[in-house]
């Protein structure tokens, strides 16, 4: 499906674009104009800093900055997940992989494009889904209610999000090995007349490089997509 041109396509669509709903994250935003080459994490490099330590201490929100950029394998193909502009509120517009997206500075999602339908529209919430809900620590629990409006096809609805935080866990990746807590978010999707689908997410958090460096998600329609980090560059001057 290439097209959402009639009624009944364009629902076929909405409904695609609005149940896909991976990582973390519209707009009209571009990537910074300047691409640093990459190094992955852990590697001898002036530009990263050295593998973290294994610590347990609840997760801070993340401190993000234009320019700051990781690089995700997605089966056999990498690519780019790139902080462009920022706003003084701290919400961001995101390329996430050629998604634009537009996230709180929580990386929680306020304007959301599908992943699997490049012509499809942005779709807004609000508020933002809740997939973060710093600080975090094991055992934390919360629940709420976002509404979705999809403007260029009329489209409304509701999204129910239900996080809870896992166990800290060492998990290996393409970028290394890392000390992870574990999140996992349950989403209901709500459409016209009652419609639902159920998507689960599971991402494995790092403080050290403000993102998650693993992410799997599996939705009742689409399937399974799994993301992990391969590098990360902060953006010239973030570093902490």
């Amino acid at each position: 499906m290439t097209t959402c041109y009639g009624l009944i396509r364009r629902q076929v669509c909405a409904a695609a674009a609005l149940l896909l709903l991976p990582a973390i994250l519209a707009g009209c935003a571009t990537a910074p104009e300047s691409q640093p080459e990459l190094s992955r994490w852990g590697e001898s490099s002036t530009e990263l800093p050295s593998a973290p330590a294994a610590v347990e201490t609840p997760a801070t929100a993340p401190a993000i900055h234009s320019g700051d950029v990781w690089i995700d394998r997605i089966g056999d193909k990498d690519k780019r997940f790139v902080v462009g502009a920022t706003e003084k509120s701290g919400a961001a517009f995101v390329d996430e992989w050629g998604n634009q997206m537009r996230t709180t500075a929580e990386w929680n999602v306020l304007t959301y494009r599908s992943l699997t339908f490049a012509d499809a529209p942005p779709t807004n919430y609000d508020p933002a889904m809740q997939w973060f809900s710093f600080p975090l620590e094991p055992g934390k629990e919360w629940n709420m209610t976002s509404r979705w409006q999809a403007p260029d096809l009329s489209l409304v609805g509701t999204t129910v999000v239900e996080g809870r935080v896992g166990n800290w866990e060492d998990i290996e990746v393409p970028a290394g090995k890392f000390h992870a807590l574990r999140v996992d978010i349950s989403n209901r999707v709500y459409g016209r007349m009652g419609a639902a689908q159920e998507i689960d997410i599971t991402y494995w958090w790092v403080p050290a490089v403000n993102r998650w460096v693993k992410y799997y998600y599996r939705g009742t329609t689409e399937g399974t997509i799994l993301a992990e980090m391969v590098a990360y560059q902060p953006a010239a001057g973030a570093h902490q």
